[in-house]
């Protein structure tokens, strides 16, 4: 009997409660459309935010410690323990790549109320690293998103960022066969404008020799020095080539530690706001609004005597 009891007690609970549902309806619908216009409204009056999304892959190696102090005269701050792509995130922040990324994307100029005299470069650079959303990274790939209010902006941006980030994190992780063609490609031109110079002055004591008729003995001292000159600078020169050679062909099988898989487009449509979205979570919250209000006007009713 209790339980029949409980059960029949339920039921009428609950016809009661669609009863109050389908008494006060033009209430909660007043409520849930007016709600629903309100988010329209707001959601309409947005200014657009378009977002545009680069990934890029980071190879995995122990080399970002390594160079943490390299980094650090750069005016980044790579923490020496962590992983690659936890170095990267902090890469990613750090005003040297925003310096970067600012000037050579011209926002000064580009981004409207930034071009006012009075606003200073270097306040306006530590507003550049806001313009992205947190990176998503998903084993050794990092997904870098731009957002702002104009889509060919954001485009840029996110590509901007994934240039300056690759120059920056290469040359920190330069591998010892980049460095070393790096180190003879800047020490050819000396050997180069030395062996030119060592040949020049060896075919102008000959020359002058022939010209002046004179004899082995007399040029011989000066011409074995500078033809051994010629012979030295020669050898360097040839062994810098070779070893030239070695090096750009090891420096080609190195995969660069920084690879951009997919540039960011132009995006066809804005991320934010979400006008239909918007509107639909005002229209069932103006619902659930109006519902709440509609028994609490039953329960004072009822409390206060009336039916």
């Amino acid at each position: 009997m209790n339980q029949k009891n409980i059960v029949y007690d339920d039921e009428i609970d609950l016809r009661a409660y669609i009863a109050v549902v389908q008494k006060n309806w033009q209430q909660i619908a007043y409520c849930a459309i007016g709600l629903a216009i309100l988010a329209l409204v707001f959601s309409l009056l947005q200014k657009p935010v378009f977002e545009a999304k680069t990934t890029v892959y980071l190879k995995s190696s122990g080399a970002a410690s390594q160079y943490a102090s390299l980094a650090s005269l750069a005016g980044i701050n790579l923490s020496g323990g962590g992983s690659n792509l936890s170095d990267l995130s902090e890469l990613l922040n750090s005003k040297a790549v925003a310096r970067k990324v600012f000037y050579e994307m011209n926002l000064k100029q580009r981004i409207k109320g930034w071009d006012k005299t009075d606003l200073e470069d270097e306040r306006l650079i530590n507003s550049v690293p806001g313009m992205l959303k947190k990176p998503k990274i998903t084993g050794g790939f990092m997904e870098i998103t731009a957002q702002t209010n104009d889509a060919m902006l954001s485009a840029d941006i996110a590509n901007a960022y994934a240039k300056a980030l690759a120059e920056f994190w290469n040359q920190i992780n330069m591998t010892e066969a980049q460095r070393k063609k790096s180190y003879i490609d800047s020490q050819m031109p000396k050997i180069e404008k030395d062996l030119a110079a060592a040949e020049a002055n060896l075919k102008q004591l000959t020359l002058m020799a022939s010209g002046a008729n004179l004899g082995l003995n007399a040029k011989s001292v000066e011409m074995q020095r500078i033809a051994r000159e010629v012979e030295i600078q020669n050898t360097v020169y040839i062994m810098l080539r070779k070893e030239y050679e070695t090096a750009k062909l090891d420096a080609a099988k190195d995969m660069p530690p920084f690879s951009v898989i997919d540039q960011a487009q132009v995006p066809l449509h804005k991320s934010k706001p979400k006008v239909k979205l918007n509107v639909m979570i005002g229209f069932v919250l103006g619902g659930f609004i109006g519902i709440f209000i509609a028994f609490f006007r039953e329960y004072w009713e009822k409390s206060s005597g009336k039916q």
